[in-house]
């Protein structure tokens, strides 16, 4: 199959993390299935800021800041606009 150097294929952008975070109430219910182990008073409390979902991430599983950062960048590249 060949694609016409005119044809419009769409690569999906990854959504910034500022979106997230003003989207936050939305993006939070796919935070909480992700990483079950952060309660939903903590999940609220997080209001999208990164710095402290990424704390939550590493104490509630014990991870290095490098495997905290490799989930949290491959969750925000799985989300999308809504």
């Amino acid at each position: 199959m060949q694609y016409s150097a005119t044809m419009n294929t769409a690569v999906p952008q990854v959504l910034g993390w500022d979106a997230i975070q003003t989207g936050w109430d939305q993006f939070r219910s796919d935070a909480k299935r992700r990483w079950d182990r952060i309660g939903e008073q903590q999940m609220n409390a997080i209001g999208g800021r990164r710095a402290i979902l990424a704390a939550r991430v590493k104490e509630a599983y014990g991870l290095t800041n490098e495997e905290t950062e490799k989930q949290l960048v491959a969750w925000q590249s799985g989300l999308r606009k809504r």
